[in-house]
């Protein structure tokens, strides 16, 4: 049982090494190094909620999702701090992402373009920051200049507006 564990971790691991490694390819590559831990987390999480929802692409919303998921860290603190539901957020976007078509050919879904455009903007702010390591804040960020996606919608309805959260930054 333990080895069937092991076997099932190791695949996942690579699968996961593999999506990692197109997207650094695509976002110009950018070392993941540059990346938290948490930050990473995000990008396999969001992977894994693409799958799950058998989605071929990973949107914006897999991506917040995977931040709200994330119950300590930056971006919960804030949220919790300016009173914003964050369970209530969460399952407004499983709900979009349930009615979404589903339409997983491969079980290897990539970055849509706004999830990549979220992601560049997110490494710049990073450059710009005295840490310069990409954090699921600067994710976050990346998420609400996307105008166009429903996460960024619903991240300025409950109040998380660009400038908003370039304070926080």
């Amino acid at each position: 049982m333990l080895d069937l564990l092991r076997g099932w971790i190791d695949s996942v691991m690579l699968f996961v090494e593999s999506a990692l490694s197109r997207l650094v390819a695509y976002v110009g590559g950018v070392s993941w190094h540059r990346m938290s831990e948490v930050a990473r987390k995000v990008y396999y999480d969001a992977a894994r909620l693409a799958q799950t929802y058998k989605h071929s692409e990973i949107q914006p919303e897999h991506l917040l999702l995977a931040i709200l998921s994330q119950r300590q860290g930056v971006v919960a603190q804030v949220m919790e701090d300016l009173g914003i539901d964050i369970e209530s957020l969460r399952m407004r976007i499983r709900q979009h992402l349930s009615l979404m078509p589903s339409d997983l050919v491969h079980n290897n879904p990539t970055l849509s373009i706004q999830a990549r455009d979220a992601t560049r903007i997110a490494l710049a702010q990073a450059a710009q920051s005295p840490e310069r390591w990409v954090g699921t804040h600067h994710i976050l960020y990346g998420i609400v200049c996307q105008r166009d996606s429903v996460a960024s919608r619903m991240l300025q309805e409950v109040g998380l507006t660009e400038e908003r959260i370039y304070s926080i930054l």
